[in-house]
């Protein structure tokens, strides 16, 4: 039987706060800083539970977990504000936001654009199980998102 890892929950926490001061903080500064680590938090976090297993099976598992309530949240939300701005005398193309939708990107999704982490996370999964990535190779990503933290240090 596996204990959960104490300190990776302490992080993910510490991710979550780091979200939610991140969207309300008014200091540029601050905004700078927080905005250049947080979201590779959550993936090195993802990452480090990663477990491998056959690639087919990481498709169909990460698919069912994250691309199934993407598509049905995304689309949900997309219809909803469609349906709202033809209420307020504004057309939107549904098909438009749906094309949207399927790109994923944090551009192209009209409204409810959080959810770019989702199809996102699916895509690095992906890349990782196909790629398995080695020890170095971990240490490398490691190193790049203690770099990019530093860079938010910058006297600019």
């Amino acid at each position: 039987m596996e204990f959960r890892k104490i300190w990776l929950d302490i992080l993910k926490g510490l991710g979550i706060v780091f979200v939610v001061v991140g969207h309300f903080c008014n200091i540029e500064r601050m905004h700078d800083w927080i905005y250049s680590f947080h979201m590779p938090l959550f993936f090195f976090a993802s990452g480090y539970l990663y477990r491998r297993k056959p690639i087919l099976e990481t498709i169909k598992n990460k698919f069912r977990t994250l691309m199934i309530p993407y598509f049905v949240l995304g689309m949900l939300t997309q219809l909803f504000y469609a349906i709202n701005e033809s209420f307020h005398a504004r057309e939107a193309d549904v098909g438009e936001l749906m094309i949207g939708l399927l790109y994923g990107t944090y551009s192209s999704i009209v409204y409810n654009r959080v959810l770019w982490f989702l199809p996102t996370l699916f895509c690095i999964t992906i890349i990782y199980s196909v790629l398995k990535i080695s020890v170095w190779g971990q240490i490398a990503c490691f190193v790049t998102i203690i770099l990019t933290m530093i860079s938010g240090f910058r006297l600019t």
